[in-house]
């Protein structure tokens, strides 16, 4: 059997061109089963209020997060994050993965579900308290679920 030549070697080792136009998987992962995940820029204090609020840091021990990129690369056990943009001060902005229970993310859809309505029924009750006086233009109540129903 004949031995294959050095050029397809290299041709077969070498990565993949993408070109620059065209879109790129770089914030993409796979979480565990029963987390929700999320990407949260290091700005003002939003990663201390991820953190007390039951978030947690990602580690890239043994995670994948998009396509293979330069930036990819750090220490084992590192926190996983990616570089997003530039701060108004022209640092770098970067963004963290950071995941929760899925209990605890529905408790908290819940919870912002629930204030939403309130808020919903404070507005409405004003149309709904003067139906007679009100008497120009219409409006809806209604609440569509998740299928649009």
């Amino acid at each position: 059997m004949a031995r294959p030549s050095r050029e397809s070697q290299v041709e077969e080792n070498r990565p993949k061109r993408t070109p620059v136009s065209q879109a790129r998987d770089v914030l993409s992962v796979e979480l565990p089963r029963g987390k929700i995940g999320r990407w949260v820029n290091d700005q003002g204090n939003r990663l201390q209020k991820f953190l007390q609020g039951g978030w947690e840091f990602v580690t890239d021990k043994g995670t994948v997060v998009g396509e293979k990129t330069v930036e990819a690369s750090r220490g084992v056990g590192a926190v996983v994050h990616r570089l997003v943009g530039t701060k108004e001060n022209h640092e770098p902005l970067y963004a963290y993965l950071m995941v929760i229970s899925k209990e605890w993310y529905d408790d908290d859809q819940a919870a912002k579900e629930r204030q939403i309505r309130s808020y919903e029924d404070e507005i409405f009750s004003k149309f709904r308290k003067n139906d007679e006086e009100n008497t120009y233009g219409n409006y809806s109540s209604e609440t569509k679920t998740e299928d649009g129903v």
